[in-house]
């Protein structure tokens, strides 16, 4: 036999009388349309009389693709879809931070290099390095400056013992082909130009 668990509450007659106007006031307001007409009326007759106006939108009101996100990767796919076809459609990035002051990409302390062993790799980077070089001429904010990204370019310095002196020498080879801007150094010459003494 199945168990039921009755529980009872006991309320007073001002409660009932609370409980009961609560309802029928409730029951007024969804029940007379009046009230919902009167509320528009009182605020499309102050938009008519030129008290209530509304700023005109900064952002357009249509666009075929819209990346959420104006970081690193938004930033890249935005440009890369509207650079293919440039008339052919619209493109628009929301981001919440269009300085990027806070954004993880100009906080962060990534590097970009094209010391690498395969092609594509360095051919991305190559790229890379050239589009945030001139960041200012590819991005751009509506009705404002386009943001610095703090795009900061150093060297880096990769060493090699005698053992992967071979594996080097290919790469950098492989890398100058393709236009990189590398260089190699004997020990000799990395100890005139860097203290190596503390490391």
């Amino acid at each position: 036999m199945d168990r039921f668990l009755f529980r009872t509450y006991a309320v007073s007659s001002e409660d009932l009388e609370k409980i009961r106007k609560f309802k029928e006031d409730r029951k007024k307001k969804i029940e007379d349309p009046f009230r919902t007409l009167n509320i528009l009326k009182d605020e499309f007759g102050r938009y008519k009389k030129g008290q209530f106006k509304l700023p005109p939108p900064k952002v357009p009101s249509y666009s075929e693709y819209v990346v959420i996100g104006g970081g690193i990767m938004g930033s890249s796919v935005a440009y890369s879809l509207k650079n293919r076809a440039p008339d052919s459609f619209e493109v628009m990035v929301i981001e919440r931070d269009p300085k990027y002051t806070r954004a993880s990409t100009t906080l962060s302390v990534g590097g970009i290099r094209q010391q690498y062993s395969l092609e594509e790799n360095i051919k991305l980077s190559m790229y890379s390095a050239e589009f945030l070089r001139n960041v200012k001429q590819h991005l751009s904010v509506l009705d404002d400056d386009p943001p610095d990204i703090q795009f900061q370019p150093q060297g880096y310095l990769f060493l090699a013992t005698e053992a992967g002196e071979e594996q080097m020498l290919k790469n950098h080879k492989l890398q100058t082909g393709l236009g990189a801007k590398v260089r190699t150094y004997e020990a000799q010459s990395i100890k005139e130009k860097i203290s190596l003494d503390e490391y």
